[in-house]
């Protein structure tokens, strides 16, 4: 079973919901839809398939689990700010985002992590996950120019040194090209390719870290209480 986030583009590309500025109709087009459950978590769709989810994840000292913030913020006037706190060692950090597009073919995401002490942890991480039916390879780029390619589906790999750009070259897709800003290390693991936004420590004050998503057609950001009731309305039926 697709889940409603999944059944909800599709039916909204279907029935026209979803439009990009520009593109004649029957244009390829991309869209960043933020979760209703989650304001945290995106899914990124081409022509109402989805391609990559993207989730906030953490882990304490010694992998303890802690998981992700939450927030039910809506986007207003094409702008979302969202936060939420996380307890990590039980000290508290509050984690906040802007996402936005910022350009016709771009969107994005600057995470702000807040913490009154220095804050031990193990990861914390950006989490993209490639949809299963998709197909291709991950290009990292680090500091010194170098590359190193990833499998689809992900796996657990080495990936040593910090990125500044992380390609998905995804086959009859296109590529959506990943900058981080400042760069970071990279995990790569079974299913998943982890950005980390903190690792080890992470330092009393503030930290931000600016993720850029650029895709290979015009995109819409979906985020908004209005966009959001219509696709409760077209997925709500006997199935669920």
């Amino acid at each position: 079973m697709r889940t409603w986030i999944q059944t909800a583009i599709a039916a909204a590309v279907a029935m026209g919901l979803i439009t990009t500025a520009g593109p004649a109709r029957g244009a390829q087009q991309w869209t960043a839809v933020v979760s209703p459950d989650n304001s945290f978590s995106t899914l990124l769709a081409k022509d109402g398939k989805p391609v990559l989810e993207a989730q906030i994840i953490a882990w304490g000292p010694n992998w303890a689990w802690v998981g992700s913030p939450s927030s039910k913020a809506r986007a207003v006037d094409g702008v979302l700010k969202t936060s939420g706190p996380m307890t990590i060692a039980g000290e508290t950090v509050t984690m906040a985002c802007e996402v936005q597009k910022s350009g016709e073919q771009s969107v994005t995401y600057m995470y702000e992590l807040t913490a009154e002490k220095d804050v031990p942890l193990t990861t914390l991480v950006s989490s993209l996950s490639v949809n299963r039916s998709v197909s291709g390879e991950i290009v990292v780029t680090n500091v010194n120019g170098e590359q190193q390619t990833l499998p689809i589906p992900e796996r657990l790999q080495a990936v040593p040194g910090e990125a500044t750009e992380v390609t998905f070259k995804l086959k009859d897709v296109g590529d959506v090209v990943l900058t981080l800003d400042p760069p970071c290390r990279i995990q790569a693991e079974n299913g998943a390719t982890r950005v980390e936004l903190a690792h080890e420590l992470l330092k009393a004050g503030k930290t931000v870290v600016t993720l850029t998503f650029r895709f290979p057609e015009p995109v819409s950001f979906v985020g908004s209480s209005e966009d959001q009731e219509k696709y409760t309305h077209v997925v709500a039926g006997p199935e669920w």
